[in-house]
């Protein structure tokens, strides 16, 4: 799918009296979806696909943080199917991606992703409005209240 013309890979960011267009360029698989999420000041946006997860700038387009997804098996099946997917992006720039069913804490320098430990499997994540409670619901209906130091 393009927007405006342009290609399905790049991420286009929009004012409501837009003055020009920023993108920023995102890999991804034809057709597949991506998770999208904001800073809590706005500042930073984050983008999760199949084969990428990065951090950029909406107002100048530029890429704070980037990640290719490596191996199928541990970082790529895990995101497939109609399970509910959450991105969170922290005002640092730290990333929580509830991805099928596990909490992920983006790792931007690690070969592999880090899953947080969690009792069952997650349905859902949430972030308190200052950033230092994590809440996650897991299947069985139990909530989990976890106090939250970033990295």
């Amino acid at each position: 799918m393009a927007v405006s013309g342009r290609p399905a890979r790049v991420v286009v960011v929009t004012e409501r009296e837009p003055r020009h267009l920023r993108e920023f360029p995102f890999d991804n698989l034809p057709g597949a979806g991506c998770q999208l999420a904001l800073s809590p000041d706005g500042t930073l946006a984050a983008c999760a696909s199949l084969r990428h997860v990065l951090v950029a700038r909406p107002a100048t387009g530029e890429v704070v943080r980037e990640r290719r997804l490596a191996g199928f098996r541990e970082e790529r099946a895990p995101a497939l199917g109609a399970r509910r997917q959450r991105l969170v992006c922290l005002a640092d720039g730290q990333v929580l991606w509830l991805r099928g069913q596990r909490v992920v804490d983006v790792d931007w320098e690690a070969e592999g992703l880090r899953y947080l430990p969690q009792e069952g499997l997650c349905e859902d994540i949430a972030f308190d409005h200052e950033r230092s409670r994590l809440a996650l619901v897991n299947n069985a209906g139990r909530a989990e209240v976890w106090q939250w130091t970033p990295a």
